[in-house]
């Protein structure tokens, strides 16, 4: 893959079933969050994604997109993703936790990816994504860039397992991890 990091091919790596609750930790604008509920209607219409996010005014925007384009399957959360319990969801409530493009952000990175397993049932996915460079400052600055070995010894060490490895397009490196 050497195309700008897509959605809809990233989420094609998991295991995404019609009925799946999938979570978006730190959604943004929402282009992971449209591409699992376009992509849940496809399958049949009876799965879930929430959008989660800190800033209010990114979760209206989803909403209203959500409902501009007729995807009932959206529900966004405002929730603190650097805290563990800060999302309010309940636990082990998602199939598949979507970590893209947000984790460089995050000021408490192992309790952001605790929260991530906290809300995971078992033989759930985590599908983390993030930047490989800085790109000339198309990317987070290179003191913000998360390394893949950092999320995956962090990871590994909280006792998730490692599925595999993804080309998640030229500028990403991406994972797929699983809560046994």
């Amino acid at each position: 893959m050497t195309s700008f990091s897509s959605p809809e091919q990233n989420i094609g790596e998991l295991n995404l079933k019609e009925n799946s609750v999938v979570v978006d930790l730190g959604c943004g604008t929402g282009h992971y969050v449209f591409a699992v509920a376009n992509a849940l209607n496809a399958l049949g219409k009876k799965g879930v994604v929430y959008a989660v996010d800190v800033q209010k005014s990114l979760l209206e925007k989803v909403s209203a997109e959500a409902s501009r384009i007729g995807l009932g399957n959206v529900r966004v959360v405002w929730g603190d993703i650097d805290i563990v319990g800060g999302t309010k969801l309940a636990d082990s409530i998602a199939d598949i936790v979507i970590i893209s493009n947000v984790l460089f952000q995050s000021e408490n990175k192992e309790s952001f990816l605790r929260e991530g397993i906290r809300l995971l049932k078992a033989r759930g996915q985590m599908l983390v994504v993030d930047w490989l460079d800085s790109y000339a400052g198309m990317g987070p600055s290179q003191t913000m860039l998360v390394r893949p070995e950092f999320v995956t010894q962090t990871l590994l060490g909280l006792g998730l397992t490692k599925k595999r490895d993804f080309s998640a397009g030229a500028h990403h490196w991406g994972i797929i991890f699983q809560k046994l």
